[in-house]
């Protein structure tokens, strides 16, 4: 199933049974449906809460789980206005990440990270895009829950590992889906971004990453280990990997 991007809705694929990819030209989020609930994989920016909130309706069902991957404005940004409406939803991430989502702790690129880059005509659009986006607003999740990764969790009817993969963020999680092959994989990989002319599997330029080597490394041990099949990154299309 594939929607027609527009200013509410973004295009929308289903990857396999329940698991509905979003992609939008800055952001991309998951959501997984089953049991008549919905599980939510990011958020996107403060201004895709409509479009959150309208791929949930068309999805239908209840919202019960919020899955971060990491707590980057563009990943939690439509969080609090979700938990207004869902008031009784559970939102979930590393324990090495609640600081950062709940804003206690920033780890984020900022401005002064991209003034050496800002010639680039590229990262002066995306950085423009992003403020306009909210990606300078306060975005802090109140009362998030660990998550234990490596152990199997089940969300609305899938099974599901969370997969610590430090470096982006100190506490970034892919989330795995073994009954699909499918990486849901935030910005540990990502295959596009607005900023880069970089295609396929890769991370992220150095200047977005809390550690750039281990970010490597957690990128590289994830495709070593896991039989990935279908890939679903923070940004830039979803891939089948052969």
């Amino acid at each position: 199933m594939m929607r027609t991007a527009g200013r509410t809705h973004p295009n929308v694929e289903v990857i396999a049974p329940g698991i509905h990819f979003v992609q939008t030209p800055l952001v991309n989020w998951t959501v997984l449906s089953g049991d008549g609930t919905l599980t939510l994989i990011d958020a996107g920016y403060p201004s895709d809460l409509r479009r959150v909130s309208r791929v949930l309706d068309d999805v239908g069902g209840e919202l019960t789980t919020v899955l971060i991957t990491h707590g980057h404005s563009d990943h939690i940004g439509a969080v609090r206005g979700l938990l207004a409406e869902w008031p009784d939803a559970a939102v979930l991430a590393s324990a090495d990440e609640l600081p950062n989502v709940t804003r206690e702790v920033t780890h984020q690129v900022g401005v002064q990270d991209l003034l050496p880059s800002l010639w680039r005509p590229s990262v002066m659009a995306w950085t423009a895009r992003a403020i306009a986006a909210g990606g300078l607003a306060d975005v802090g999740v109140p009362d998030p829950r660990p998550i234990e990764p490596g152990r199997e969790h089940r969300f609305s009817g899938h099974r599901v590992i969370p997969v610590l993969t430090p470096g982006h963020t100190p506490g970034h999680l892919m989330y795995w889906l073994p009954d699909h092959g499918v990486l849901v994989s935030g910005d540990g990989i990502v295959t596009g971004h607005p900023t880069s002319r970089e295609h396929g599997p890769h991370v992220l330029a150095s200047m977005f990453n809390h550690d750039d080597p281990v970010a490597h490394a957690s990128m590289a041990t994830v495709l070593d280990e896991l039989p990935v099949e279908v890939l679903l990154p923070g940004h830039g299309p979803w891939l089948r990997l052969g």
